[in-house]
């Protein structure tokens, strides 16, 4: 069915350009636009050859007072799909009008068309969020039948192994980013075009998630959990690149099953939650590598407490030795050797040892034995989950 308002906007419009009058009719002989708004919703009769045969036709004076609702003019079918879905008239002497009729018909059927993959796209959009909302439910068990008729209706194959992305933007050219802002709600939609872009397969099913957050359920095309976390890696160099943006990737486990797809979505959430208690502003991370930080959150706030009870690691957090922190978190990445901490620090090994000796000073711990140095370690993460 061809839209009313979409139908009566056209006829001004197309009768304000030529000059006569244009009439849109439907495909029951009914006029729903019409230069002449007193035509609309009244019936033009002749049409038949227009609608059965696909034909042009003209009327002069003499043939029009054998149907009702007709004048003289023109008239031609609108196909849509191939298929009549109506009529447009134009009023007037053939010679004269005919002339515009192709026009008028390209126009309606360029509207109509674009409103049709607009409605196709809305339609879309929406069985896209109910599919997020039922994927992510509680009860999805019981309701696979109803999200596999959905994944049909996106064109998802819900049989291809999944991993889930939750990418968080933290800022934008420096600062911070934020959906209550207008050009940040476009900016948000362009950042999931890119993304979808990236990494280019039609299963993947994207969605934005709140205000700063999109979902990526991503198909595993990779043959390792190793290349695909280099390849969300220069995802994340991309979007910076691009937009301007800076962001926390959390990375679930792989599911084989649509039934654990939520499972995987909450594991990437938890990776970031547990990055940023760690300290982290921004990069990538895989539940699978973050063991540390999911065994220290599973720590109770009581045995948190005193394990950190009079501990020296309260006094190594003071702003002053902010230093001293950056030299041992450099000291653990680098497995305690001297000689490629100092060079990643790009300070002279003596003034690397010298450091060692004050963060010893500082919470009695030989830091360069394997032990004091986890010891420092994790009792410095706790600080950081304390709450």
């Amino acid at each position: 069915m061809i839209d009313r308002d979409i139908a009566q906007n056209i006829a001004e419009l197309t009768t304000n350009i030529c000059g006569y009058t244009v009439s849109i009719i439907n495909s029951s002989g009914l006029i729903i636009g019409s230069g002449d708004k007193s035509r609309v919703n009244t019936i033009h009769e002749g049409l038949d050859a227009v609608f059965n045969n696909r034909e042009y036709i003209e009327h002069d004076e003499e043939e029009v007072k054998n149907y009702t609702g007709a004048y003289e003019g023109v008239a031609c079918p609108i196909v849509f799909n191939n298929q009549v879905i109506g009529a447009v008239g134009i009023r007037g002497n053939p010679k004269e009008t005919k002339k515009y009729l192709g026009l008028v018909r390209n126009q309606v059927e360029m509207m109509y068309q674009q409103l049709m993959y607009f409605e196709i796209y809305k339609m879309k959009s929406e069985a896209l969020d109910v599919f997020i909302q039922v994927l992510l439910s509680h009860d999805i068990e019981q309701n696979v039948s109803y999200l596999k008729s959905l994944a049909q209706i996106n064109g998802y194959n819900l049989e291809i192994p999944r991993v889930a992305l939750a990418i968080e933007i933290v800022e934008k050219d420096g600062k911070e980013f934020s959906i209550k802002k207008e050009p940040y709600l476009k900016e948000l939609n362009k950042i999931l075009k890119t993304v979808d872009d990236f990494f280019d397969n039609p299963q993947n099913i994207l969605s934005k998630m709140g205000s700063h957050q999109l979902l990526v359920f991503k198909t595993l095309a990779l043959p390792s959990n190793h290349n695909e976390i280099n390849h969300v890696h220069k995802l994340k160099d991309h979007l910076l690149n691009k937009h301007g943006v800076r962001c926390m990737i959390g990375i679930g486990n792989r599911y084989e099953d649509v039934v654990n797809l939520k499972r995987s979505y909450q594991e990437a959430e938890n990776a970031i939650s547990i990055a940023k208690r760690m300290g982290e502003t921004g990069g990538v991370f895989h539940i699978e590598e973050m063991v540390v930080g999911r065994i220290i959150s599973e720590v109770s706030q009581s045995t948190r407490t005193n394990l950190l009870n009079n501990s020296a690691v309260v006094t190594f957090l003071l702003p002053e030795n902010e230093i001293l922190l950056d030299t041992f978190y450099s000291f653990c990445n680098n497995d305690l050797n001297l000689s490629k901490t100092a060079r990643e620090l790009n300070i002279h090994r003596n003034t690397l040892i010298y450091r060692i000796s004050r963060i010893q000073a500082l919470t009695g711990l030989d830091i360069t034995q394997f032990h004091n140095a986890t010891k420092l370690y994790l009792l410095l993460q706790l600080k950081r989950f304390d709450y």
